[in-house]
């Protein structure tokens, strides 16, 4: 058999083969949809659409509806006089008596036919078994009722093609709507639906449209009623050729008009496309001899009658022909055409030049879009392509086509050398692919860029020309590169944030101990100073962080002209800064510079038009043999630094081993203290108050002693700094509050208590709930609890600290400000604080009688308060000289130990009820020699 025959029949058999395999069927399908699209048949206008749609539940509420809306929609239909009436709703699981009652009801008076939907549905996982459930309405309501099936298959691809006239549901075969409207005996055959029928002229009717008499009754009557979903949210759709997305109910509509219209669509077998292609075989052994134009022409006219009878043979009866395998054998015969007439190199040829041409379109794109700088050159010099991020940061501003140009034109001749060199070295074979390479370039003006590229060169094949000749190779150079300034300007600005303070720019901590570090490994000289300031946290709380910063930034700029380069200065955080001395230096070098510190430091600063004053401690350790460890180093000038603070500030001190001991016994203290809380070691003692005109007691201080187990009672100097540093200061004086509350509220008389209280209790505590719990446990009398307070509460934020002493001012309590006259801005406190006493505080008491300075203060106070109706009590009265000059300035109250004591309750109370002075001279009860 002769080649072209041989082919002819492949061609044909191969066709034929695609065809029984069902590879074919999506081109059979789509073929099948566009002569639905071309076809348009109007609907019989026996079909009458109620829709559950988007307004209905808009306008009757949330699906699924209550069954009594059914019922009257039943109801509603009924009175218009149907022919039937079919509802796809699943009414197969009971809801409540009244409202399945209703739609029973409904179902028996109605005088048209009814009928219900029944489908198979796929038992839901979880189920022993994966079985079919079949879902059929209530006996109660098929009672009164047809049933049809509502199944719908879709094919493989997600589309509705087929309906059927029936299915088997819970052992019989039920009618679909389609079969029971059109009159068709059910089975459970398909057919093909005429998707030509024009869905959107069938009548349509909303639900609520209905219930409301919106409705014209001839729409309705004698016609089939069809009642289903169409609204989007209950998601009964599905996928069918010509409409796209449709609802369960449309799709029953146009089945049912399918049948009704008699055009339930048949395909044809495989006997009418297998004698198509022989016959297709056939014609073309006849012409093969002719020219390959007319060859072409007759198959192109053998496609388009095949499609044209297809389509009328569609129209008229009720048939689809699949063409499909016939145009797959026209595809084939028109190749194989081509291919004998045209030369095959020369197609190949052609098809080459073709893909290049896309292949270069396509890479000419990517090049110009590309978010990084690209130069594509040949190896003359000429530019092939060129990005847009290229051209905008080598020429900004200068637009124009660079294609064709030469490299010098648009590249620097920094990166031009590298691109030459790199075309020479690989034509030669000397090329190795190198890295990432970074240079600056100096833009317009004085700006400069940093550039990040690499250089790839390549070698192209010369291929074979038209005529079959080879060509030469060619090299090309790709210079790529990005800016990368802003990338360099933020690794900067992140080193130089990680290195250095940004308020003050010193270097940080991290900056510090790194040259520390460093110094400690060249084993070298020095030492290391390390200062905070005093009184920092008062500017803060008075003027703010704002000013605090600002005053940092002062202090850093003091320290560096007694500190300058190459002795390395660095802030810690907050106020602490430290000083790295460089070289060899004595003690006494060291301690003159550290007084100079402290000086300088201590001067007054003009901030914001403020003066601000402040003072400095320092701590100093020398480098030595002895510890080369950073940190151990900074943990030793730290605990120096603490020892210079405890000794009041302003002050300096070298760190000594002795001081390490000292650390230890002050965490030893820590620990012991909240045993202490645990195991009850703290008592209430209380200093007596006396009338100093009368001689009578008339109130006591409450103060808490810590009794040790092994120490015996520990110095409250000792033990209470360090319980306000480490947060127990709250949870003892509450603790004391509750139990002098309970202690005096068991006292005979009057005897009025007063009871320090902390800052930390106001800031951590909710103070009014406190007080009010501990009156109320105790029993004791607002009028006789006094809290004493100092300034250094009063210089927080004003407004929370004077909304809870009003609080507790409602209570009943009264409030006493202890240490007046050594804090900051006193007068200003009785103004806007409501104080009910003034307490003088012992260093101006110190003086009385004597120092007429400290008479004219003590006077000038005890007139101020009674000026503003508040009363005095004097602290620290040790003699009965002071005693004696206090009562004649017109002092009312008295304490101290020439008058008595701290003591337990059971020694106090032999003081009650109080005793003038007159009874017990010298001094007061409960006196004692110091």
């Amino acid at each position: 058999m002769p080649r072209h025959a041989l082919a002819i029949c492949i061609i044909g058999l191969l066709a034929g083969w695609l065809h029984h395999a069902g590879i074919l069927k999506p081109l059979g399908d789509a073929l099948t949809e566009i002569r639905f699209s071309a076809l348009s048949r109007p609907p019989t206008g026996a079909i009458v659409l109620v829709e559950i749609d988007a307004k209905s539940i808009a306008e009757l509420g949330v699906w699924p509806w209550p069954r009594r809306i059914h019922a009257d929609l039943i109801g509603s239909i009924d009175r218009l006089n149907p022919s039937e009436i079919a509802i796809d709703v699943d009414f197969s699981t009971p809801s409540n008596e009244i409202d399945d009652s209703a739609l029973e009801e409904a179902l028996r008076h109605a005088r048209s036919t009814v009928v219900m939907a029944a489908f198979n549905q796929k038992r839901a996982a979880g189920f022993r078994d994966d079985g079919i459930v079949a879902n059929r309405p209530l006996d109660r309501f098929r009672a009164h009722s047809w049933l049809a099936s509502v199944n719908i298959e879709p094919d493989s691809d997600g589309y509705v093609r087929r309906y059927s006239y029936g299915n088997a549901i819970g052992g019989e075969i039920l009618p679909s709507v389609a079969a029971l409207y059109g009159g068709v005996l059910p089975t459970t055959a398909t057919f093909l639906v005429d998707f030509g029928i024009a869905a959107q002229k069938i009548d349509r009717i909303s639900v609520v449209d209905l219930l409301q008499g919106r409705i014209e009754a001839r729409r309705l009557q004698g016609k089939k009623v069809i009642v289903g979903a169409t609204a989007i949210e209950l998601r009964d759709f599905f996928q069918v050729p010509k409409h796209g997305f449709i609802s369960g109910t449309l799709l029953q509509a146009i089945g049912t008009e399918t049948v009704l219209q008699g055009r339930a669509l048949k395909a044809t077998d495989r006997t009418v496309t297998v004698a198509g292609l022989a016959l297709m075989a056939l014609l073309m052994f006849a012409v093969r001899r002719r020219k390959w134009r007319i060859v072409l022409l007759g198959l192109a006219l053998a496609a388009a009658f095949a499609e044209a009878g297809a389509f009328v043979l569609q129209a008229w009866r009720p048939i689809i022909l699949d063409t499909s395998a016939w145009h797959v054998a026209v595809l084939g015969y028109a190749m194989l055409t081509i291919g004998q007439e045209i030369d095959l190199r020369r197609i190949l040829l052609l098809v080459a030049n073709m893909e290049k041409l896309h292949a270069q379109a396509v890479l000419d794109q990517v090049i110009m879009d590309s978010f990084e700088g690209i130069v594509v050159a040949d190896d003359e010099g000429h530019i092939q392509a060129v990005s847009r991020a290229a051209a905008k940061i080598l020429k900004p501003g200068e637009r124009r086509h660079w294609k064709g140009h030469l490299v010098k034109d648009l590249v620097p001749a920094e990166l031009a050398i590298p691109m030459r060199e790199a075309v020479s070295a690989c034509s030669q074979g000397l090329w190795e692919e190198g890295a990432l390479c970074e240079m600056s370039l100096r833009g317009s003006g004085s700006s400069e860029r940093v550039i990040e590229y690499m250089v790839t060169p390549s070698r192209l094949s010369g291929g074979v020309t038209a005529d079959g000749l080879a060509s030469a190779d060619r090299f090309i150079v790709c210079l790529s590169f990005r800016d990368i300034t802003d990338r360099r300007l933020a690794e900067k600005r992140l080193e130089y944030l990680a290195r250095y303070d940004t308020l003050t720019g010193l270097p940080n901590r991290d900056h510090f101990m790194e040259a520390l570090g460093d110094l400690l490994d060249r084993e070298g000289s020095g030492a290391v100073l390390f200062f905070d300031l005093d009184r920092f946290n008062i500017v803060n709380d008075t003027f703010g962080y704002g000013m605090g910063d600002l005053l940092l930034k002062a202090v850093a700029r003091r320290s560096q002209e007694l500190l300058p380069p190459p002795h390395l200065l660095a802030r810690f955080g907050g106020d602490e800064f430290a000083a790295l001395w460089l070289g060899p230096v004595g003690i006494d070098e060291l301690e003159l510079m550290a007084q100079h510190l402290v000086e300088h430091l201590s001067d007054p600063y003009q901030v914001d038009g403020k003066r601000l004053s402040v003072g400095a401690s320092v701590g100093i350790t020398m480098l030595g043999e002895a510890e080369r460890d950073p940190a151990i180093i900074m943990k030793n000038v730290d605990t120096a630094l603490h020892r210079a603070k405890r000794a009041g500030g302003g002050s300096h001190c070298f760190h000594e081993a002795s001081m390490d001991a000292a650390l230890q016994a002050r965490q030893k203290l820590e620990v012991e203290l909240w045993d202490a809380l645990a195991g009850q070691q703290f008592q209430v003692f209380y200093q007596p108050q006396f009338d100093l005109a009368g001689g009578m007691l008339i109130g006591v201080e409450a103060l808490m002693r810590w009794r040790h187990p092994e120490r015996g009672f520990v110095p409250p100097g000792e033990f209470i700094p360090v319980a306000e540093e480490i947060g127990l200061m709250d949870t003892l004086g509450e603790w004391v509050l509750h139990r002098a509350c309970e202690e005096v509220a068991r006292w005979p008389g009057t005897v009025k208590l007063a009871v320090n209280v902390s800052p930390a209790q106001f800031s951590r505590g909710d103070m009014t709930k406190i007080v009010a719990a501990a009156l109320a446990r105790s029993g004791l009398s607002a009028q006789r609890l006094e809290l004493e307070i100092t300034e250094s509460l009063l210089i927080r934020e004003n407004a929370p600290v004077q909304a809870i002493m009003s609080r507790l001012k409602t209570l009943g309590i009264s409030f006493a400000l202890d240490d007046f006259g050594t804090g900051y801005s006193s007068l200003s406190y009785l103004r806007k604080f409501p104080i009910d006493t003034i307490k003088i505080d012992r260093s101006f008491i110190l003086g009385v009688p004597r120092d007429r300075e400290a008479v004219a203060i003590v006077q000038a106070v005890i007139a101020m308060a009674a000026s503003l109706d508040m009363g005095v009590v004097a602290e620290g009265l040790e003699t009965q000289e002071q005693i004696d000059a206090l009562r004649q300035l017109g002092c009312q109250r008295g304490q101290g130990y020439g008058l008595g004591r701290p003591q337990p309750a059971e020694e106090l109370l032999g003081l009650l009820p109080p005793v003038r002075i007159a009874d017990r001279s010298p001094g007061f009860p409960g006196a004692r020699e110091r």
